[in-house]
């Protein structure tokens, strides 16, 4: 396993190519990509004022990112999750969501955690 620790703002430029890279692992084209470009680029003010962003780092380097972002005073979303393609099927998207459920208590989220597409709490 790996471990974790949060992101500063100034991490944004690596957040963002491990998007790109995490993307272009599932079959976008290059056109799509492009055209997505700005919205694949992480913008730290939208993280702000807690920034609760996520690094998953092992002895060679990041392993990919997960970011939260509060809902409403009882609920947070889990709003990205990119795992570096090189990391991908060997747990570390697991131990994200993990991280993500560990978080919730520490971060005012006492009660539970919503899954960004789902709607599933836990």
């Amino acid at each position: 396993m790996c471990g974790s620790r949060r992101a500063r703002p100034e991490d944004a430029a690596l957040l963002t190519e491990l998007t790109v890279r995490s993307k272009s692992h599932w079959g976008y084209d290059a056109d799509f990509l492009a055209d997505a470009a700005t919205e694949l680029q992480f913008q730290p003010s939208k993280f702000l004022p807690d920034f609760r962003v996520y690094l998953l780092e092992s002895d060679d380097g990041m392993v990919g990112f997960c970011d939260l972002i509060p809902m409403d005073e009882e609920h947070i979303e889990l709003h990205d999750l990119f795992i570096e393609p090189k990391h991908m099927g060997k747990g570390y998207g697991k131990q994200a969501l993990g991280l993500r459920r560990e978080s919730c208590p520490r971060v005012g989220f006492p009660r539970a955690c919503s899954d960004g597409g789902s709607g599933a709490l836990w």
